[in-house]
């Protein structure tokens, strides 16, 4: 894709490859002879086959990109989080790479990634590494943990073109952060030598901006780039990390299973004025939503709407809080944030129960929320039925998970109790179970046959592929609000808040 800043109309050049194209060649054939009745093969792969972009969607997003941190010190703060969560070192910016205004550490599992930030205190010294993001500043860094402690500073999505995803927000009214600019590949990257990203920033709620990451492009000079078909996999999500020695990225769950980042959740003041600034900006579909009434106690509660990518692989739900007997959590965090933020990232794992066994096991890790009363776990069974077995139902509250259905699917999830200093940001980790999507090839008609797994008699597929996940299965954990509003009330009690 051969595009100008300056100019540009949208005329595209395209490195051409077959790489890509064979295993789904082979996909739509039916031709994968060597599949089993039934085959998992990664969700990462088969985003064409699940979703349609939708012209509502201004960003053309693709999916998360990461989540970065600004904190007091990125070494200590990224090792914190990588125990807890199980994460893989991957990528870094300091002063060892030549970086000499700020230290970023990048941490991943599987899809999931998140840098952490923190500025240096001397003047900026010469080296290796290009310069931090553009949109970077010090004294904005300093000001913003002075302010809200450890928290999100970037929410960043993947976008197959920032120039036309920034164009078509600020046309929507978006907030310019940082107009794009081109970030090479740091010095020394395996593969980057004269590529990097287009890289924008949006603001998005409070202190806190949604970034656009572009394509892997090729610098032209005069201001032009060209899109690379398929880029080397292995080059940093951002370009101005150094990927560490021997890092890969990680795409098997990390060391405690997390999969991905599933949704973003954000508090602010006031959220029907959030909400039309945001669909205004991105072009995002209300995809659910939530009042006191479904996920208060008679004490407090909140209100709550689920925004969604065309794709739907972006949930970025937006809170805000009701008045009730006692102060909502809501208000809490915005006092103690001092101002709208990120309150916290939703992680996804397919075995619940492996990842919150090892984060228990962990040496330094994350407190979980504390257990639901003994009568939750009685009337699960009620509510539920027969959608978990006896030895899931067992674990649940072993380990303290809540559970809910909605449909088809089945969520469980458990909280963390705020990971910093101030009761602010907090992780919760789900798993959803059901709502699964295959193709394969009807026995009868020998036609190409698509649907949810749990409606098809698997029997009368042949080559049975699970191809993903819909976004969003099992709901939001509607029915185990009430419980976990009343889990926080008692914390917040120790406080003195």
């Amino acid at each position: 894709r051969k595009r100008s800043p300056i100019n540009r109309s949208p005329v595209f050049r395209r490195k051409s490859t077959m790489t890509a194209a064979i295993p789904l060649l082979f996909l739509l054939l039916g031709i994968l002879p060597f599949a089993t009745s039934l085959t998992l093969i990664p969700q990462a792969r088969v985003k064409s086959a699940l979703h349609s972009v939708s012209e509502s969607d201004r960003l053309d997003t693709v999916a998360f990109n990461h989540i970065e941190f600004v904190c007091g010190d990125a070494r200590i703060t990224s090792a914190y989080f990588r125990s807890a969560l199980g994460l893989v070192p991957y990528a870094e910016s300091n002063l060892g790479t030549g970086n000499g205004v700020c230290a970023s550490y990048a941490a991943t599992s599987g899809d999931f990634r998140l840098v952490f930030t923190a500025p240096y205190g001397a003047p900026p010294v010469d080296g290796d590494a290009p310069s931090p993001l553009p949109s970077w500043g010090a004294f904005d860094a300093r000001n913003f943990f002075a302010r809200h402690g450890t928290a999100v500073r970037a929410v960043g999505l993947e976008v197959r073109d920032c120039l036309a995803a920034y164009d078509a927000a600020v046309a929507g009214g978006g907030g310019i952060a940082c107009p794009p600019a081109f970030v090479p590949f740091c010095r020394g990257v395996d593969g980057g030598a004269g590529l990097g990203k287009y890289v924008a920033e949006l603001e998005l709620y409070g202190d806190t901006v949604l970034r656009l990451v572009g394509p892997v492009v090729a610098d032209l000079g005069g201001g032009s780039y060209e899109e690379i078909e398929d880029p080397d996999p292995t080059l940093p999500f951002l370009p101005h990390l150094n990927p560490v020695s021997g890092s890969i990225l990680d795409e098997g769950g990390g060391k405690y299973g997390i999969r991905r980042l599933d949704h973003c959740v954000g508090n602010v003041p006031d959220m029907q004025l959030v909400l039309k600034y945001m669909r205004s900006m991105m072009g995002y579909h209300d995809f659910a939503e939530f009042t006191r009434e479904d996920v208060g106690t008679v004490n407090s509660g909140l209100n709550s709407v689920v925004l969604a990518s065309a794709t739907e692989d972006v949930l970025l739900p937006v809170n805000e809080p009701t008045a009730g007997k006692i102060k909502s959590q809501i208000q809490t965090y915005l006092e103690q944030n001092d101002g709208p933020g990120v309150q916290h990232l939703a992680l996804s794992t397919d075995d619940i129960f492996r990842t919150i066994s090892l984060m228990k096991d962990a040496a330094v890790g994350f407190e979980l929320m504390a257990k639901p009363s003994e009568n939750y776990y009685r009337t699960l069974p009620e509510r539920l039925g027969k959608r978990l077995t006896e030895s899931q139902y067992q674990m649940v509250e072993e380990l303290g998970i809540l559970a809910d259905a909605e449909n088809e699917g089945v969520l469980l999830q458990i909280f963390t109790r705020p990971v910093a200093d101030r009761p602010t940001f907090f992780v919760e980790i789900i798993q959803r179970i059901g709502c699964t999507i295959t193709t394969g090839r009807d026995d009868a008609t020998g036609k190409s046959k698509e649907g949810d797994v749990d409606g098809v008699k698997v029997n009368n597929i042949d080559n049975l592929i699970i191809i993903g996940q819909r976004p969003g299965c099992g709901g939001f954990g509607k029915g185990n609000f009430k419980e976990l509003f009343k889990s926080i009330e008692d914390y917040e009690k120790t406080l003195k808040i």
